[in-house]
């Protein structure tokens, strides 16, 4: 994690690693493993992006979601369908109204052909949540910064916390099933041509949203 907002700094900064001073307090995790994924520009090859698409191609049975804004790449999109369609339960829980109107609107989009590959959908009444967070099956559990949306996964400095061990995942499940507890089932409903071809216009600033 040092290393890592260390990279950050010097990249936002152009400070000198020479004047960054180390973090020098001991801490001990005790059982849990976790690992820090970092994103980036300054990071090849997008890993959070590779994690988020492994987790959801080798999960079996559940995949629990939250996330602030939906507006997904085409990978992303791709695997929670095929996920929900070869039978995992997929619950994706997102605030029923953010603070970016623009996202909500691009979103419906994603959000109709997901309900139809099985996906459920889950909206928080009255709450812009923030959290971003995934777990999959018992075996793994992320939560850090990003976003399920285009800037994120691809533009924006980015860290995630993995969790590889029982119980921090179970906890992270837990959290993630007291928050779908709270949340009112969406069912999205087929649109006209019109506001279809407006949310295609809104997608193509979809590295803005």
């Amino acid at each position: 994690m040092n290393a890592t907002l260390w990279a950050d700094w010097r990249f936002a900064t152009d400070c000198p690693t020479e004047q960054i001073q180390p973090v020098t307090v001991a801490t001990s995790g005790g059982q849990s493993r976790v690992q820090v994924i970092p994103s980036g520009p300054d990071v090849a090859d997008d890993p959070i992006y590779a994690v988020i698409l492994s987790a959801c191609y080798e999960a079996h049975r559940r995949i629990r979601i939250v996330t602030p804004y939906y507006v997904p790449d085409t990978g992303v999109q791709e695997a929670l369908k095929l996920a929900a369609l070869r039978g995992v339960l997929v619950d994706l829980i997102l605030p029923g109204r953010s603070n970016h109107r623009l996202a909500d609107f691009a979103r419906n989009r994603y959000l109709r052909e997901l309900a139809a590959a099985g996906v459920r959908i889950w909206f928080l009444p009255n709450i812009m949540v923030h959290a971003k967070a995934l777990v999959v099956d018992s075996i793994f559990a992320m939560a850090g910064s990003t976003n399920l949306d285009i800037r994120s996964l691809f533009l924006n400095c980015e860290v995630m916390s993995g969790f590889y061990s029982e119980k921090d995942i179970e906890w992270l499940s837990q959290w993630l099933e007291a928050l779908r507890e709270r949340s009112v089932r969406h069912y999205p409903q087929p649109v006209g041509a019109l506001k279809e071809m407006l949310e295609g216009v809104t997608l193509l600033g979809a590295y803005q949203l």
